[in-house]
């Protein structure tokens, strides 16, 4: 509407648009344009009120992080559903609720624990730093000023703090462990046969009444969409970058500055004899161990070859065969013992015994390695990269802003934009609402495409952001409407279509006489050697079926109930309409005995986690369940 106000006010038009306009300043003055303005309120939780604003940053804010996680591989009619909308707002009416919670316990976050949280963020970070001209591009650029963004974030920490403070409250049984245990390590033993739609095929005919049929039911199936070609302009630090070459000045410059991140620390190569010793040995043991390692230390000192002292007498098996040799030690390896010993002696040298929680250790330094600063050319390609890429960053920055600008000010053409940033107008291929490839895989760009301005109006497009780091605006270049294939077009697949569906129905129809016929006495064997049909055993452990049809089985069989005296049958339904028919021979519940610790911890830090997800959300019920909540839908 908007585009074609513009495209038609001139001349009398014109005027006669100006003097409606200035007809209710002239009586009324502009102040009364503003005084009548309401806040509109999308819900009431407990009196506070959440307003249209706030909400439309919420669903915003859930549409890019839901695009983000997923790929983008989201249909964009799920940001319009009603089941969408209405989870964006039950989230905030949450929130509300919680807050208040929060606040009544006294949990908040300082200004410190804040920004220290958000400055370790990789995204606002550049070269390992916080930048603050990132954070704020960043935050400007998803639409939130840093007083939002902090107040956000402040909010949503001590969210959590009541969060954790239910999960913290959660424990579990040895029993409830044991039970868990026993069924994720239980083991069934079964086989099963595949009866594939391939197997009936000939079986089945398809007429030309039933293509027919089928068409006429089912049109839009057969309905090609209608596509969209784009050209396009793109800013992006990408394609900055490839056209920028740093000045030798520059990386000299870079190389000088980043001085500690190219020093190589000074380490030391090490021999050790090992002389080991239980944690809680006597007295007696201590002192034996302790003389061994003595004379190992003389006899060293005394010319003994240190490799042939280690490899007879050390009772570290792994360097033991290496003649003690434990290769180059740099700081922060080793224990702090024997690291200290490593680091005060002098190349060449045999220490007197060094005790650690091991035992004692006679160690042998063969060689110091002082430290190194790698050359200027050793690392000129790193340089090079890194300055390149932050000179991109910041040209990005600089010419964000004019790009929005002249997109939005140039609407009727990419050109003014492309020729004051230099950029190429490039051409999109044919793509829908729903598929593209290249710069239309981006959901939110093909919905901005085939929006009204771009479609309808021949205008350059809202500008779109594809990740932090590049900014797309398209116009239209050729479109197709959507329009219903000839039948004689789609023939073929319908039949083939129409076939398999038949044969997938008659696999299971053959595989449920199967087991009509086992379940009431018929031996399995026989059964399989008459039609020809191959077994395949079944992973006794259910996390063991991991290809697709042994997943399927595998969901059926262990659903199924134990066999008594006598095998279980039973059939699933598998991937490309095949139908498994198993026998379940026997049942083995898990032995929590035998299972690791490590891995009985995980389980109860599983099982510590989902009751206390349990408790915050049955919590969270209750305060929904005593609030005074008002919706006004129609504002949604």
């Amino acid at each position: 509407m908007l585009s074609q106000i513009r495209d038609r006010a001139t001349g009398w038009i014109a005027w006669a648009i100006v003097i409606i306009i200035t007809i209710p300043f002239a009586l009324w003055g502009i102040n009364s344009y503003f005084e009548g303005l309401t806040q509109v309120d999308v819900a009431i939780v407990d009196g506070e009120e959440i307003d249209y604003q706030t909400y439309q940053n919420a669903v915003s804010e859930r549409r890019r992080f839901m695009l983000q996680t997923l790929g983008g591989r989201v249909d964009p009619d799920v940001f319009n559903s009603d089941e969408f909308k209405t989870q964006v707002l039950d989230d905030l009416i949450d929130d509300v609720l919680l807050s208040n919670e929060a606040r009544r316990f006294g949990y908040r976050v300082s200004d410190a624990q804040l920004a220290a949280w958000i400055q370790s963020l990789p995204q606002f970070q550049r070269d390992g730093a916080f930048d603050r001209a990132l954070y704020e591009d960043v935050l400007r650029r998803v639409g939130y000023t840093v007083a939002q963004f902090e107040s956000l974030q402040r909010r949503q920490s001590t969210l959590d703090q009541l969060r954790t403070a239910y999960g913290d409250s959660a424990f579990v049984t040895d029993s409830d462990v044991n039970n868990l245990l026993k069924l994720i390590y239980e083991r069934r033993q079964a086989e099963y046969v595949t009866l594939t739609p391939e197997m009936f095929t000939g079986d089945v005919e398809v007429s030309d009444a039933e293509i027919e049929q089928e068409y006429q039911a089912n049109t839009e199936r057969y309905r090609e969409r209608a596509r969209l070609k784009v050209a396009y302009v793109e800013l992006s630090v990408d394609e900055l970058a490839q056209a920028i070459t740093p000045s030798e000045d520059e990386l000299r410059q870079l190389y000088d500055e980043s001085e500690q991140r190219f020093v190589a620390p000074e380490q030391r190569r090490a021999s050790h004899i090992l002389v080991a010793l239980a944690e809680d040995a006597d007295e007696a043991a201590r002192k034996a161990a302790l003389d061994k390692a003595v004379d190992l230390a003389a006899q060293a000192r005394a010319g003994t070859d240190f490799a042939e002292l280690a490899r007879e007498h050390s009772d570290d098996s792994g360097s033991a065969a290496n003649g003690g040799d434990l290769g180059v030690i740099s700081r922060g390896v080793m224990v702090a013992p024997f690291e200290q010993a490593v680091y005060d002696m002098e190349e060449g040298a045999i220490s007197d015994p060094v005790e650690t929680r091991y035992g004692y250790h006679v160690i042998r330094l063969a060689e110091v390695v002082p430290e190194r600063r790698k050359t200027f050319e050793e690392v000129r390609t790193q340089l090079e990269e890194q300055e390149r890429r932050r000179q991109a960053e910041a040209l990005f920055l600089h010419n964000a802003e004019t790009f929005r600008n002249l997109v939005y000010e140039q609407p009727e053409s990419l050109e003014p934009v492309a020729e004051e940033l230099r950029l190429e107008i490039k051409e999109s291929d044919w793509f829908t609402s729903s598929q593209g490839e290249g710069v239309a895989a981006n959901p939110r760009m093909r919905e901005v495409a085939f929006g009204e301005e771009v479609l309808e109006g021949g205008l350059n497009s809202e500008v779109i952001e594809i990740g932090l780091n590049s900014l797309v605006a398209v116009r239209k270049l050729a479109y197709e409407e959507s329009k219903l294939s000839p039948l004689g077009q789609v023939r073929d697949a319908i039949r083939t279509e129409l076939q398999r569906a038949k044969a997938a129905t008659k696999a299971e129809e053959a595989g449920e006489e199967m087991l009509k016929a086992l379940r009431g006495g018929a031996e399995w064997e026989r059964m399989l050697e008459e039609r020809g049909l191959t077994v395949t055993p079944l992973p006794e452990l259910r996390s063991e079926a991991t290809a697709n049809e042994a997943r399927a089985v595998a969901e059926a069989v262990f659903a199924a109930p134990r066999p008594a005296a006598e095998p279980v049958f039973g059939g699933a339904s598998a991937e490309f309409g095949n139908y498994a028919v198993y026998r379940l021979s026997s049942v083995t519940a898990g032995d929590p005995e035998g299972i690791e610790e490590s891995e009985r911890a995980r389980v109860v830090e599983l099982l510590r986690q989902r009751q206390g997800v349990d408790y915050f959300l049955a919590y969270r019920q209750g305060l929904r369940d005593r609030a005074d909540v008002t919706v006004f839908t129609e504002q949604l």
